[in-house]
């Protein structure tokens, strides 16, 4: 499994390795010719049997990066990366966990928030966590405040619902918005969710994707909010983003982008 780092100015449209033969190693990072970097799962974390990576998220500097292995012990961690670099800083475990499918930073409060599935169990929960990290010591520390409870009234009641839906991506806006990527049959499509630590209610905002879901054929996976309306990369605008998987004889990789119609509302998002 890699972790990729694209330049703003280049085209994701183009093979990202196509000079791969002319990289420079840096320590664990390969760097093309393009800039382009690659790193493949810090060492330990591959041999202790972390192979599936999750929707990563980035908050002042660091990417957080959700690890599931079916053979690791525990099934669940969380690593903490350098996001100039791709170095490896840290990694916390989450021992009563089996799955983390995606995470993020609420930038109002700093929490730390993780889609899990815990053991012998098919609900899925979103959990809040206190996040300390030690960049001198290389230390990530998460302590468990709680689960996030999702409650909605619009269009109709769907609370009970949440709970068993699979989340393939969650980011924060810069406003506080959380925003889910939902995959499955019936919500299919992106939620807003105003949240106060613990509590989370579902805006007036959904936006459904077209696609069969449920992990059949086409599956969503992970999610950014950030404003790209300047035009610094190629193709690229708006202010959601989602990546998108077709399971076929190869797997085909699309971005989505989604903008305000009026400009002046980006900092609404």
């Amino acid at each position: 499994k890699r972790i990729l780092k694209v330049p703003f100015d280049h085209d994701i449209g183009d093979d990202l390795f196509e000079n791969e033969r002319f990289a420079v190693r840096e320590g664990d990072v390969l760097r093309t010719a393009s800039g382009v970097r690659c790193r493949d799962v810090h060492g330990p974390l591959f041999d202790g049997g972390f192979i599936h990576n999750g929707d990563l998220d980035c908050f002042d500097g660091v990417l957080y990066v959700p690890m599931e292995g079916e053979r690791s012990d525990p099934p669940v961690a969380i690593a903490a990366y350098d996001a100039a670099t791709l170095d490896f800083i840290a990694s916390a475990e989450l021992r009563e966990d089996e799955r983390a499918s995606a995470c993020t930073v609420n930038p109002r409060n700093g929490l730390f928030y993780c889609a899990t599935r815990r053991r012998d169990a098919s609900d899925t929960r979103i959990v809040a966590f206190e996040r300390r990290l030690d960049l001198v010591a290389g230390t990530l520390g998460l302590f468990e405040i709680g689960d996030l409870t999702l409650r909605s009234d619009w269009p109709r009641p769907i609370i009970e619902n949440f709970a068993v839906r699979p989340f393939q991506g969650m980011a924060f806006s810069r406003a506080g918005h959380l925003y889910l990527a939902l995959d499955d049959e019936d919500y299919r499509g992106i939620h807003l969710f105003d949240v106060d630590v613990l509590d989370g209610f579902r805006g007036p905002f959904y936006l459904p994707l077209d696609g069969r879901g449920a992990f059949n054929e086409v599956e969503l996976e992970g999610m950014a909010i950030h404003d790209m309306s300047e035009g610094l990369s190629p193709g690229v605008g708006g202010q959601i983003h989602v990546g998108e998987v077709e399971h076929w004889d190869l797997e085909y990789l699309t971005f989505h982008h989604w903008g305000v119609a009026d400009g002046s509302e980006r900092a609404l998002v």
